[in-house]
């Protein structure tokens, strides 16, 4: 099985080459970005979010319940909700291997 794309299902040269293009993306920001592990440090209560500057406490106890604030921005998604893409909020970390990892096995963060 090719490691770069697993999917054997792929037909095409050029959808092959797309995901090879992706996998190099991903292991770039794994080495480039986020070497401070902010995901981690956010839900630690230890950093705001960018450019919402409320820490993850901060934005609970101020906006639970808050649908109209809730629905109106989505700067935070990404802070709350991180993955291994960049999206729309470019102050927004990817989430790492590493960051996944140690999110994932500490019961204090989930």
């Amino acid at each position: 099985i090719d490691t770069l794309c697993p999917d054997s299902t792929l037909s095409s040269s050029s959808a092959a080459s797309d995901v090879y293009k992706r996998q190099v993306m991903m292991w770039r920001m794994d080495s480039d970005n986020n070497k401070d592990c902010l995901n981690v440090q956010f839900y630690k209560d230890e950093i705001p979010m960018k450019p919402v500057g409320l820490t993850i406490s901060q934005f609970h106890s101020q906006h639970r319940g808050n649908f109209r604030f809730l629905e109106s921005c989505h700067s935070f998604i990404q802070w709350l909700f991180p993955n291994r893409e960049k999206g729309h909020n470019y102050k927004a970390p990817v989430l790492t291997k590493e960051e996944n990892a140690i999110i994932s096995a500490d019961g204090a963060i989930i």
